[in-house]
């Protein structure tokens, strides 16, 4: 208890310097309530953080930083800068500006700021002061001013060098049209860690995915054996979770990234006994996030997200227990075809598609009925990897929830994130 009580001092001291981009990698090490690590358990760490290095290139960086093969905060968060620096930022743009001996000296980033961040205005003196800001504790020297490939990567990674720009990182939109003229943003089996097959379920996957101010998260819900509904991948692997936990996180992290309705896309699978546990659960712990009105039949179109602010929204089937269907916000609906949707289909009927049937749709057609009606794309079934596809086809037909798989960051999600930047990061783009 000692050792782990003067660790957390370390790591409360470490805090209050650190930069704000590694306030995730604290907060996940602060979980553990441990002074050092194992590296079994670094490798552990880094997953929740969606590092996956290569086994040859993680024990080699382990090898250079451990101490007696135990891993201290401080270690640990050399690794992440370590495990930060892209190859090709290396090679070819340190590579450049970099002598034979693997440092960037203060001429050598003056010329870099001024030939390739075409800051003209930079002089030797301030490129001084900028290496002083980047130059790690035990790097520092009297009188010298280099930086390595490393520092030069926490550079790169300042505020000052995004091209995002920062007057849209609040809401600016209108967010008075209806809930169908907007991209929301959107997650496919939020509760996998991991595959479709035998990944892990968790409550904390749903926490990290709602703050990235996903909007819409999903709930594959059946039968548990003890006569209280579990979440999980129906007919596989995968490992169970309860729906009163994932409820409970639900209302505790639901608008903590954003004040916008969030949706609930529910995959029931539950016995009529079990709807009622379900119906139970969620009256006892979110019921007082629903909307008090539901939407009419005759309405012209869905209310608007700065109507439906800090609401949560069930989006279901119809055939449920009438006291669990009288809570669904946005029904489920099967699409037959676009003029029948048009004849019977009121604003919160919606459907969902499997990314392989999009290209099935007139690309015009489907965006015209995108305007009053939300269509869902998720991904097809033989991604049992949990890997997903370009959502951007999906965006361009209108499609405002195009679900994917956060728990594989790469190239789509990491376009997804990057487009949800926009608008203060609340989910909701215009």
């Amino acid at each position: 208890f000692d050792l782990w009580t003067a660790g957390l001092i370390r790591l409360i001291g470490l805090l209050k310097d650190e930069d704000p981009k590694y306030a995730l990698v604290a907060h996940r090490w602060n979980e553990l309530q441990q002074a050092s690590l194992s590296s079994r358990d670094t490798k552990k760490l880094l997953h929740t953080l969606n590092f996956y290095p290569k086994k040859s290139v993680l024990k080699q960086k382990l090898h250079e930083i451990s101490r007696n093969g135990v891993i201290t905060y401080p270690d640990f968060l050399k690794l992440i800068r370590s495990l930060s620096v892209r190859s090709e930022v290396k090679k070819s743009l340190f590579g450049r500006f970099s002598d034979e001996n693997g440092f960037m000296s203060v001429e050598s980033f003056y010329r870099f700021l001024q030939k390739e961040q075409k800051d003209m205005l930079m002089t030797i003196d301030m490129a001084k002061e900028l290496t002083t800001q980047f130059i790690l504790p035990e790097n520092r020297l009297p009188g010298v001013f280099r930086l390595t490939a490393l520092e030069f990567n926490e550079y790169l990674l300042q505020s000052m060098n995004s091209p995002f720009d920062p007057q849209r990182a609040t809401v600016y939109m209108d967010m008075t049209k209806p809930l169908s003229h907007y991209y929301i943003s959107c997650s496919h089996n939020t509760y996998l860690e991991g595959n479709q097959l035998k990944g892990k379920s968790s409550i904390e996957q749903y926490i990290k995915v709602l703050k990235t101010g996903c909007r819409c998260v999903e709930l594959d819900c059946w039968d548990g054996e003890d006569g209280f509904p579990v979440i999980y991948h129906g007919h596989t692997l995968t490992t169970k979770i309860k729906c009163k936990d994932v409820f409970e996180a639900i209302r505790d992290y639901a608008f903590e990234a954003s004040p916008f309705p969030l949706i609930l896309s529910l995959e029931m699978h539950l016995s009529e006994p079990q709807q009622q546990v379900f119906y139970q659960l969620i009256k006892e712990i979110i019921g007082f996030l629903l909307p008090q009105k539901m939407p009419s039949k005759d309405a012209v179109a869905l209310p608007s997200p700065e109507e439906l602010k800090m609401k949560i929204l069930l989006k279901g089937p119809s055939t449920l227990i009438p006291e669990l269907s009288a809570l669904i916000y946005l029904r489920g609906s099967p699409f037959k075809s676009f003029p029948l949707c048009q004849v019977e289909w009121a604003p919160y009927n919606m459907c969902s598609f499997s990314e392989e049937r999009i290209d099935q749709f007139d690309a015009t057609t489907l965006n015209q009925h995108n305007f009053k009606y939300l269509t869902r794309l998720y991904p097809k079934g033989t991604r049992i990897d949990s890997s997903n596809y370009m959502p951007d086809t999906g965006w361009n037909s209108g499609c405002q929830l195009v679900a994917l798989n956060y728990q594989t960051l790469d190239k789509p999600v990491l376009f997804e994130l990057g487009k949800f930047r926009e608008n203060g990061g609340g989910g909701y783009i215009l």
